[in-house]
């Protein structure tokens, strides 16, 4: 009995561990969440697997992968408004980036290059955990502030805990860099270029062009942040502040850029992007009604090339991503899809920037058929605005063409036709030589809401008849 009892907890460990990792296997999943009663068993299981890997490098990238498990916790919780079980998830979030910054630290190889090597790879795996971190929070941000989820107390609280997320994964930063320097010495010591060396093997594993992506998009952050400045300050009839600061940070980010410096870069273009953000608070400051100055939740999609670049921004957060699709409804659902909102809530927010004006009157054709069919009155939304269809929509073009005369034509009757298919025309038909017409056509029979008071205009008749 006493033998059962000592292999009790390895038992349930061998029974819970397949279900523990079939959840961990899905990257959407966020799998045992700390609101479950088995979710000490799975941080068990994960330091078992911590503990079997052979060296601080795989020990480190395992962290990672444990980290971002913790993120998704962190969002689940988030959505579902359990602040205490989220603050559980943030704290051992941080507690696994500890254990990789101690496992960095502990990195070691005889050879510094390829030492150098495994401290970029390292690097590259925690910038990549960083832009998860910034999704993450742009999409709780977007969905929380939609729904009123949460009480300014809460608010506060949940601001709290995902910027403690963004510091833990600064702290490993530093720690890559420190410990990168100290390799680098020891390239030179053995007669190598160490900057040149870290150069070549960031091209190596696509860490330069990573980081470059990453330069240029918070480039485009920092002048997007400048138009909202500028925009507001006319709106409000403030002074636009002086730009040569701003335009001289992001000078010396594109000389770094250029010269492959791209985490400098970014850093410039960030520093960049924080002045303009400190310029519009003065601004929101010096105007009275503070309140017309509450942020706003945008989602703009442009559409080019057959897929759709999608920018999300939330107060100082904002994250890309692009879908491989052109269809307006079908970007909304998948919008909706990985923000957690309803379509209507992302309809409010959606701007389509680029469309194909082919694309827009087919649209206008299968809304006036979809309006035909409901024989009712309807509002259809397109992120812009909103276009009237139905049985309004064919009173309004029914007034438009009251004045509308059908037009004959010596060579074919059925032009008549053709030019019934505009709504709204004033045009006046005129007969031919030997024939002549009279009364309105209302935009023809080719238009199945036409108004019956345009009478009994008929097509202009033919020379030859």
């Amino acid at each position: 009995m006493l033998k059962m009892k000592r292999y009790l907890p390895f038992l349930l460990i061998l029974i819970l561990l397949p279900i523990v990792l079939a959840q961990e296997n899905s990257q959407e999943s966020p799998g045992v969440t700390p609101d479950s009663f088995i979710w000490g068993v799975d941080r068990a299981l994960e330091q078992i697997s911590l503990l079997l890997a052979t060296n601080p490098e795989a020990k480190a990238v395992k962290g990672l992968e444990i980290a971002q498990e913790r993120l998704l916790e962190v969002k689940a919780m988030a959505e579902a408004k359990n602040l205490p079980a989220l603050e559980k998830a943030q704290k051992a979030h941080g507690e696994v980036l500890l254990k990789v910054k101690e496992n960095i630290h502990s990195l070691d190889d005889e050879d510094p290059e390829d030492l150098l090597e495994k401290e970029l790879e390292l690097e590259k795996e925690l910038l990549e955990h960083e832009e998860e971190i910034e999704e993450i929070e742009t999409k709780l941000k977007i969905k929380i502030k939609i729904e009123g989820q949460l009480n300014d107390e809460q608010q506060a609280q949940l601001n709290e805990f995902l910027a403690s997320l963004g510091e833990s994964a600064g702290e490993v930063k530093i720690e890559i860099k420190n410990k990168k320097d100290e390799t680098k010495i020891k390239v030179k010591q053995k007669g190598k270029d160490g900057e040149e060396v870290e150069r070549e093997v960031k091209e190596k594993i696509g860490l330069s062009n990573f980081e470059k992506e990453r330069a240029e998009k918070m480039r485009e952050r920092a002048e997007d942040k400048w138009d909202d400045l500028a925009e507001k300050a006319q709106k409000h009839a403030a002074e636009i502040p002086d730009k040569t600061e701003f335009e001289a940070l992001l000078l010396k980010g594109d000389e770094a850029l250029a010269a492959g410096r791209n985490e400098e870069a970014k850093d410039f273009y960030e520093d960049a992007k924080d002045y303009a953000e400190e310029l519009k608070e003065g601004i929101e400051r010096s105007v009275e009604d503070e309140e017309e100055f509450e942020e706003e939740l945008e989602i703009e999609v442009e559409i080019e090339e057959g897929e759709a670049k999608v920018k999300i921004e939330a107060d100082e957060s904002e994250t890309e991503f692009v879908l491989q699709e052109t269809d307006r409804e079908k970007i909304v659902q998948e919008i909706a899809l990985l923000l957690g909102i309803s379509e209507e809530e992302v309809l409010k927010l959606v701007v389509f920037e680029e469309e194909q004006e082919e694309e827009k009157d087919q649209e206008k054709v299968v809304d006036a058929e979809d309006g035909d069919e409901d024989n009712g009155d309807e509002l259809k939304e397109d992120g812009k605005g909103k276009t009237l269809v139905g049985e309004a929509a064919k009173d309004s073009k029914s007034s438009g063409s009251e004045d509308g005369n059908g037009g004959g034509d010596e060579d074919d009757d059925s032009d008549s036709d053709d030019d019934s298919s505009s709504s709204g025309s004033s045009e006046s038909g005129q007969g031919d030589s030997d024939g002549s017409s009279s009364g309105s056509s209302n935009g023809g029979s080719g238009s199945s809401g036409g108004s019956s008071g345009g009478g009994n205009g008929g097509d202009g008749g033919d020379g030859d008849d």
